[in-house]
């Protein structure tokens, strides 16, 4: 394994502050929160973790101390009641190989790797630990792509 200087992971400035945070917004730290799923989700819609966490807990009845823990049911739920617009797309082989293989350069994609949820814009990774991450760095590259969809596609 690299060492975690070379690998995407834990830079807790990058989780959306600067471009989906609103200001004064307060951060999501990366790597203490179980909120791969609505951070997925705020990458694809462009609002910020904390907004699309509030309409998962409005949506879907958490209540005060839901952390972010959700499953790819609900996740696609909240997606499409989002307007978004997505289309299965193949699955299988490790992370790495799968975006090389099954994405295009500007395509847009949510994927499920073992119990975590990253998006995929432009062939990089986006999650609640590393933002335009390139797959073969992120610390799910050799993780088994069990669920995808491909986003704005009809």
């Amino acid at each position: 394994m690299a060492p975690l200087s070379t690998q995407c992971q834990g830079n807790t400035k990058s989780i959306r502050r600067s471009r989906i945070a609103a200001p004064g917004e307060k951060e999501m730290k990366a790597n203490t929160q179980p909120n791969c799923g609505p951070t997925a989700a705020a990458h694809i819609i462009g609002q910020s973790v904390e907004s699309v966490m509030a309409g998962f807990k409005s949506t879907f009845n958490h209540g005060s101390s839901w952390k972010g823990r959700t499953n790819w049911t609900r996740l696609c739920k909240y997606l499409s009641q989002a307007g978004v617009k997505s289309k299965a797309a193949p699955t299988g082989g490790s992370l790495n190989t799968w975006v090389q293989n099954q994405t295009t350069k500007e395509g847009v994609y949510l994927v499920r790797v073992g119990d975590h949820f990253l998006a995929v814009k432009g062939r990089k990774i986006f999650d609640n630990h590393a933002e335009n991450c390139d797959p073969a760095n992120h610390w799910c590259k050799s993780k088994r792509v069990s669920h995808a969809v491909k986003i704005g596609a009809k």
